[in-house]
C-alpha cells in the first residue's frame, strides 16, 4: 500500500482545502475511507497531507514527533495562504486538533472548519485495542467492517514484534498533551466549525461530544453507526453532501 500526498493545484484558485489525517493515520481517511477529496469543487485546490513517519514502517513513526507534524502542518498552511485566499481546514482525530489550532491563530483565513472523530479526549476502548492488535498481528477479518477499516486508515507498516512500539510512547502521551491544549483554546474559537463524531468511536471518548457541544460556533452531529475508522455508506454520504453543501456556500 503506498502512502503519499495527495495535491492538486489550480492557478488563480480563490480557494484551497487542506485535509489532516489522524496519528497512525494517513491520507486514504479522506480518499477511500470517507472520498471527501471527490467533493472539493473544480476550481479549488486542495492538498490531501501525508504526515512525516506515517506511510512507512514502526521505526519511521517513533523517529518523527509532534513537533515535526505541527511544523509540517504550519508550513502548509502558510504555503496556502500565500496563495489562496482562503483555506478550508478539514481534519480527522489528530488532524482536527491542529485544524482547531488554525482556526484560532488565522481566523481571517478559514472560513469553516470541517472536523471528523475530534479526539478533545481521545481514548482507547478495549474493543478498539482488541481490533488494533488483530491488525497488528494480521488477523483482521476483511469481512469485519471495523476491523477491515481500521487495516484500509492505517498509514503504518504494523509488525508483530511488540517491543518496537515502546518508542511510541512519547508520541502517545503528546498527543493527550495537545488535546488538553486544544480543549483549553475552544473558548476562543469564533470560526464555523461543523463535527462529525462517531458514537460507536473506540478511540475517541464521547466526552468530546459534550465539550464540542458547549460553544456557539460548533455544529455537531453524532453518527450513530460510525467509529473511528468505519462509515457506513449512509453515514459517509451524509458526511460528504455537508462538505460539498460548505464548499458550494462559498
Amino acid at each position: 500500500m503506498v502512502h503519499v500526498s495527495q495535491t492538486r493545484h489550480v492557478s488563480d484558485a480563490a480557494c484551497a482545502v487542506l485535509f489532516l489525517h489522524g496519528i497512525c493515520g494517513s491520507t486514504r481517511h479522506f480518499s477511500h475511507i470517507i472520498p471527501m477529496t471527490r467533493q472539493v469543487p473544480a476550481d479549488w485546490s486542495y492538498v490531501n497531507l501525508l504526515l512525516e513517519g506515517h506511510g512507512g514502517t514502526v521505526k519511521d513513526f517513533s523517529s518523527s514527533s509532534m513537533k515535526k507534524w505541527k511544523d509540517q502542518v504550519w508550513n502548509e498552511f502558510r504555503r496556502l495562504s500565500e496563495t489562496h485566499d482562503r483555506v478550508v481546514v478539514v481534519g480527522h482525530s489528530m488532524g482536527a486538533l491542529f485544524a482547531l489550532q488554525l482556526a484560532v491563530e488565522f481566523p481571517e483565513k478559514i472560513p469553516f472548519l470541517f472536523l471528523i472523530g475530534a479526539a478533545i479526549r481521545p481514548w482507547v476502548s478495549l474493543r478498539g485495542l482488541y481490533c488494533c492488535m488483530r491488525a497488528t498481528f494480521g488477523l483482521a477479518r476483511q469481512d469485519h467492517p471495523v476491523e477491515a477499516a481500521i487495516v484500509s486508515a492505517g498509514g503504518i507498516r504494523l509488525t508483530k514484534k511488540l517491543w518496537q512500539y515502546i518508542p511510541w510512547a512519547p508520541n502517545m502521551i503528546a498527543l493527550l498533551l495537545e488535546a488538553r491544549k486544544t480543549e483549553k483554546l475552544l473558548p476562543k474559537l469564533q470560526t464555523k466549525t461543523v463535527v462529525f463524531q462517531s458514537q460507536s468511536d473506540e478511540m475517541v471518548s464521547q466526552a468530546s461530544v459534550r465539550i464540542l457541544s458547549q460553544y456557539a460556533s460548533v455544529e455537531l452531529t453524532n453518527l450513530p453507526r460510525s467509529t473511528h475508522f468505519y462509515y457506513p455508506v449512509e453515514e459517509i454520504e451524509i458526511i460528504t453532501a455537508s462538505f460539498a453543501q460548505l464548499c458550494n456556500s462559498l
